[in-house]
């Protein structure tokens, strides 16, 4: 099981069912929704619009479960709004430690 946290003002995350297919809906403050569709054999619930919890569905007969599919999934999620060192923003995992730089200081003009 992996835990996402999406960090950043404005930044929401949703589950969109429709017939076939799920989708997680991530808004990140651009002028449209990130939707990325759902594996079938993952099972993703988000907690309070901002939580994502990615873990293995139980009921399809997968023979190797450490076979990456997780990670792999969670990278695609992280590589939409990879961690801003400068700001603090993003989507990363829960209990990642975060070390912010200082932003560049402009030189006095000569």
């Amino acid at each position: 099981m992996l835990h996402l946290v999406l960090n950043g003002v404005g930044y929401r995350a949703s589950i969109l069912k429709t017939n076939s297919i799920s989708f997680l809906n991530i808004k990140l403050g651009y002028s449209h929704p990130c939707l990325i569709p759902i594996p079938s054999n993952i099972s993703v619930s988000v907690i309070d619009t901002i939580n994502i919890l990615i873990s293995l569905n139980t009921n399809t007969n997968n023979p190797n479960p450490t076979n990456g599919l997780l990670e792999a999934f969670s990278a695609i999620i992280q590589s939409i709004s990879p961690i801003n060192v400068y700001k603090g923003k993003g989507i990363m995992p829960v209990n990642t430690q975060i070390k912010l730089k200082e932003p560049r200081k402009k030189s006095a003009a000569k």
